[in-house]
């Protein structure tokens, strides 16, 4: 199944949540160039993946729950709150001293406070998925779409870690990807715009 878009109407053009894709996929272009696993500091870090699927899985997620975040926020907003979120998931990944060569965690803190932020304030969204056989669309809650990040998450970041040979824990990548997720769905109610019914 490959995810279309999901059932929200759309604001505008996301100026915000495309400037970030555009930025999380310059950042990995210059990784690629690299050739090898590279240490940086932040704010970089926050756009750093740990792979090619990693960096699929993500700039998937960001376009499809970006646009309608921003669009509540609003632009400078939503930048700063996708930042504060990927801060806090670098931080518990650090307490938990999840150290290491790689970006495990990246730009999946930021991300992962953007769908929890999403979850938030379309609770009851639903995800229009295309089925290729048989030839379909269909509607999935976004809520279960979103349990899909968290194991492809795991999954991708468990195996570079497992691959590179870090020292680092199953436990921390976990906590440190809830938290993200977390901090985005209590950041959100003071970074959201009330409702303006017309």
């Amino acid at each position: 199944m490959l995810p279309i878009r999901d059932v929200i109407p759309s604001h505008g053009i996301p100026v915000a949540t495309l400037t970030l894709l555009l930025i999380n996929a310059l950042v990995f272009a210059v990784q690629l160039m690299a050739d090898a696993v590279i240490v940086v500091a932040w704010p970089a870090s926050l756009f750093m993946h740990t792979g090619v699927a990693h960096f699929v899985v993500n700039a998937v997620f960001l376009w499809l729950f970006g646009e309608n975040v921003e669009a509540r926020m609003g632009r400078p907003r939503f930048v700063l709150f996708y930042i504060l979120c990927g801060i806090a998931a670098a931080l518990v990944h650090g307490w938990l001293g999840a150290e290491g060569r790689a970006p495990i965690v990246g730009a999946s803190g930021a991300i992962g406070g953007v769908i929890g932020a999403y979850l938030v304030l379309y609770p009851r969204s639903r995800v229009l998925m295309f089925v290729p056989l048989p030839l379909s669309l269909v509607e999935v809650p976004a809520v279960a779409f979103v349990g899909m990040w968290f194991v492809l998450q795991f999954a991708i970041t468990a195996a570079v870690v497992h691959a590179l040979g870090l020292d680092v824990s199953g436990a921390a990548l976990l906590i440190s990807h809830l938290v993200a997720f977390a901090s985005g769905g209590v950041l959100c109610l003071a970074f959201r715009r009330p409702v303006v019914w017309t």
